[in-house]
């Protein structure tokens, strides 16, 4: 069942603009006939896929946003190595 014939397959060469060599038409013709065959299949579950509900149709349930004030600036920091100025210090990268 080849879809793409030797000589479709040497014009769509030349269209593309490769070099392609003789030998290497017939098995270039079959791959791409088997790539088509299989467009084709999944062309024929066009029609089934349409019919499933997809994930993005559902929605995700949203909480309301609220702020929590838990940790002060002096709690977070005193978990770091280095602190200047209040803030975090972090080695130089550049000079």
């Amino acid at each position: 069942m080849d879809i793409v014939t030797k000589e479709e397959m040497r014009k769509v060469a030349m269209l593309a603009r490769v070099r392609v060599e003789e030998e290497e038409l017939e098995p270039m013709a079959q791959e791409l006939s088997q790539v088509l065959a299989f467009v084709r299949k999944l062309d024929a579950l066009q029609g089934i896929v349409d019919t499933i509900p997809l994930q993005s149709e559902q929605q995700t349930p949203l909480r309301p946003d609220e702020v929590h004030l838990e940790n002060t600036v002096e709690e977070l920091l005193a978990n770091a190595p280095k602190t200047a100025f209040g803030m975090f210090a972090v080695p130089k990268v550049m000079e």
